[in-house]
């Protein structure tokens, strides 16, 4: 599975998809917790009780570094698994496109509307909801729909291949 973390061809199975999630979460709290005891136990031993430029570093600074490449890697993680779920399913992984775009239209829609002077947050709640419902959406049809059955215009069926 870790060999296929960043490959964008080829097939993924469900099992793929959700082990690749588990480890996604997984690799991402640990990371969490040792930048977090990092930054704490750095900032406390290097500023004291006060704060100092230098636990601001720790504090602020070199975890917000960490946190935005793991999450440049997670990205590009959940982006690879997806496309092999969607060719697995025989769809091409452009749609990942089609979805994200969706995403960030009904995202500005959501926005937009929440910044009107009229004080109704009911269109903002129904874009951030019908965004949710997409993303859910996303997570059952690549989690839980069986991929086509046998070789497809992507590869052969990764449920018959070693895992």
């Amino acid at each position: 599975m870790i060999r296929n973390l960043f490959r964008f061809t080829g097939r993924a199975s469900r099992k793929t998809f959700w082990l690749t999630q588990l480890f996604i979460v997984a690799v991402s709290i640990g990371i969490g917790l040792a930048v977090g005891v990092f930054a704490g136990v750095g900032g406390v031993i290097l500023g004291g009780t006060e704060p100092s430029a230098t636990a601001a570093l720790f504090g602020g600074g070199l975890v917000a570094i960490v946190m935005i490449a793991l999450n440049v890697v997670v990205f590009i993680i959940s982006l690879a698994v997806s496309a092999r779920r969607f060719h697995d399913l025989n769809r091409s992984a452009w749609w990942l496109l089609g979805i994200f775009v969706a995403s960030v239209v009904l995202s500005v829609l959501g926005y937009a509307t929440m910044a009107s002077d009229a004080g109704d947050t009911t269109p903002s709640a129904l874009f951030t909801i019908l965004n949710g419902l997409l993303g859910l959406g996303l997570i059952v049809y690549l989690g839980f729909i069986r991929g086509t059955d046998g070789m497809n215009r992507y590869g052969p069926d990764p449920r018959v291949e070693a895992f």
